[in-house]
């Protein structure tokens, strides 16, 4: 059984996927389904509650899907109200946000390689700037600078 509001119902399955979305790690929490009729029976909807409503529906293929789509966007009690989308679009909306994660990903990489390098030429060039003094003097002493270069 499970607890919501001051009604208890009863746990009637899992869902390992829901149909209306593919990553489910983004998801705030566990979603809960409950029956239409129930739902002013837990006494939390209110003013700023979060619910929403979906009406799911699976057509057979002999149908043609735009068609009844453009028929529930032009019905006058749909229309404005309610969005009226297909899987289809759900999966193309979903492969433009991987695309611009894929795109922001490449970014970060290439700003974080300039630094790194840029750090590495820093820190090189303090570190012989500060045994300037002692390359000169083994330069003096008449070391090669194969040598030097083994060195340091």
């Amino acid at each position: 059984m499970l607890r919501i509001g001051t009604v208890d119902f009863p746990v009637s399955g899992i869902i390992e996927q829901l149909p209306t979305t593919s990553v489910n790690f983004l998801d705030e929490g566990r979603t809960v389904f409950i029956p239409y009729d129930e739902i002013q029976s837990t006494q939390l909807t209110t003013i700023g509650s979060r619910v929403s409503y979906e009406v799911l529906i699976k057509l057979p293929t002999s149908l043609d899907k735009d068609t009844i789509i453009q028929q529930l966007q032009d019905a006058p009690e749909i229309n404005g109200i309610y969005e009226v989308e297909d899987a289809g679009s759900r999966i193309q909306q979903i492969s433009r946000i991987t695309n611009e994660f894929d795109r922001f990903i490449t970014v970060v990489l290439i700003i974080t390689f300039m630094l790194v390098a840029i750090s590495i030429f820093i820190a090189l060039r303090t570190f012989f700037s500060n045994e300037q003094r002692s390359i000169g003097i083994l330069k003096l002493l008449g070391q090669r600078n194969r040598d030097m270069l083994l060195l340091y």
